[in-house]
């Protein structure tokens, strides 16, 4: 038996960033799209639109850059914030393995 700890980024004291939420937005850097984002984690689309739009609240700021389909088709992208969001949430997990702790991905 092992203990595991999530990690979470905080605002106001409430956790809004855990490893789901990251999850989420590292898929979208890859994938380029919410929805193929979504499919990848095994979510609904709906799901992850209101995760993201819950991010957005938290941090009062846009994390994701959407365009719509038609010809070209649609696509996402995380904005500056966005992959500053990314970067210091590894920056927190890599803080808690370095407490020789396991950190929940």
């Amino acid at each position: 038996m092992e203990a595991r700890v999530k990690v979470f980024l905080c605002t106001d004291g409430r956790p809004v960033m855990g490893p789901g939420r990251y999850a989420l937005l590292l898929a979208i850097e890859r994938e380029g799209a919410v929805k193929r984002a979504a499919e990848r984690l095994g979510w609904s689309y709906e799901y992850a639109r209101r995760s993201l739009q819950s991010l957005e609240r938290a941090f009062g700021r846009k994390i994701v850059e959407t365009r719509r389909g038609g010809a070209e088709g649609g696509g996402a992208r995380l904005t500056r914030f966005g992959r500053r969001l990314l970067r210091e949430y590894e920056r927190a997990v890599e803080e808690v393995r370095k407490r020789g702790l396991k950190p929940i991905l």
